[in-house]
């Protein structure tokens, strides 16, 4: 399926408008504050509905407000979303959203925004449905199903791309379900993983060695500085080596030489880091890496 029609009442700048959409790539022109950031925060809006990670919500400032009218209130926002169905499947696996229109069959979406005033607080609040007659729910597993990717504007691309905690690099890797020869990678798969490198870093006796001489001078100088009889012994030991703690601490880099030329010798490659390259390279390998999860 793909989005075919949206249709946009009383957001930001917005009274009223519908677009259509064709299959595959679209494009949006206009001038500066004509509402293009609108329509793009319209959609993200709806598909990260029930997402635990959506990081844009409904305000209040997001009401349109009548700019020809001093006395004029907030209205409700509307999104309606009309998906064109392109497999017979897709009428199955999205039945909360199913509508018949003649001898045509289309899904839909329906979000709806306004604000109730609750012990003198006004609030957001919302309703949200499938199909064509409100109170129809969606369900989790709908949502699951519609998968949606959002390339923000990119400020910083070396600092998206650092091995820290949700990052890009990691974001790819913890979504990839099939490796290259087409194994399913899910759960159980990503702890054998992580537990090979526990495993092997545990069993390494400089490792241990040098992690014991570190506890012992630990340990050694809090006996000294204990009273006598309430002294405290510390274990040391590795942060758990889950595997998404794993895939966040990958890093990009950029070889020098080509095989042919180190001919396998791994140690005579050098390499070039992302914050050393050029910006707009930088930028490219970000949208590469966001799209790599799609």
């Amino acid at each position: 399926m793909y989005l075919k029609n949206l249709f946009i009442k009383n957001f930001r700048a917005i009274k009223e408008a519908s677009f259509t959409f064709n299959k595959g790539l679209n494009i949006i022109i206009g001038e500066n504050n004509s509402g293009k950031t609108a329509i793009i925060d319209a959609l993200r809006i709806c598909f990260s509905y029930g997402n635990q990670w959506r990081d844009i919500y409904i305000r209040k400032d997001d009401f349109y407000i009548d700019v020809e009218n001093v006395d004029s209130k907030n209205t409700s926002i509307k999104f309606d979303l009309i998906f064109e169905i392109e497999k017979e499947e897709e009428s199955g696996l999205f039945y909360d959203l199913l509508v018949q229109k003649d001898d045509k069959q289309e899904l839909q979406m329906h979000f709806y925004y306004y604000i109730q005033e609750i012990k003198g607080t006004e609030k957001v609040k919302y309703k949200i449905w499938g199909g064509d007659n409100e109170g129809q729910q969606i369900t989790p597993d709908v949502l699951d199903l519609i998968n949606f990717v959002y390339l923000s504007p990119i400020r910083d691309a070396v600092e998206a791309l650092k091995p820290i905690r949700w990052n890009r690099l990691g974001e790819l890797f913890a979504n990839i379900v099939t490796d290259k020869e087409g194994n399913p990678i899910d759960g159980d798969k990503r702890d054998v993983l992580a537990e090979k490198i526990t495993s092997y870093v545990k069993n390494d006796n400089d490792w241990t060695n040098l992690i014991e001489a570190g506890k012992n001078k630990i340990n050694e100088h809090l006996n000294e500085t204990s009273i006598e009889g309430k002294e405290q012994n510390i274990e040391i030991d590795f942060l758990p080596f889950e595997f998404r703690r794993i895939v966040d601490n990958l890093r990009i880099q950029f070889p020098f030489f080509k095989d042919d030329e180190i001919k396998g010798d791994l140690k005579k490659q050098k390499y070039l880091q992302i914050s050393q390259n050029g910006l707009g390279y930088n930028n490219l390998l970000y949208i590469a890496t966001v799209l790599g999860d799609c």
